[in-house]
């Protein structure tokens, strides 16, 4: 996701805290992800 947004990761995990950010998903102990669509609606409402 960082690559793909080109934020920091605590850049990214401060935009998810204040609700700027779609909310990530654990998959596991120490892994977690974001599901597709809402990052596709989440970079399509951001400015060009």
């Amino acid at each position: 996701m960082l690559a793909k947004t080109g934020l920091s990761r605590s850049t990214l995990y401060a935009c998810v805290s204040i609700g700027l950010f779609p909310k990530r998903r654990r998959l596991g102990v120490r892994r977690i992800a974001w599901l597709a669509s809402d990052f596709r609606a989440w970079m399509a409402s951001r400015p060009q």
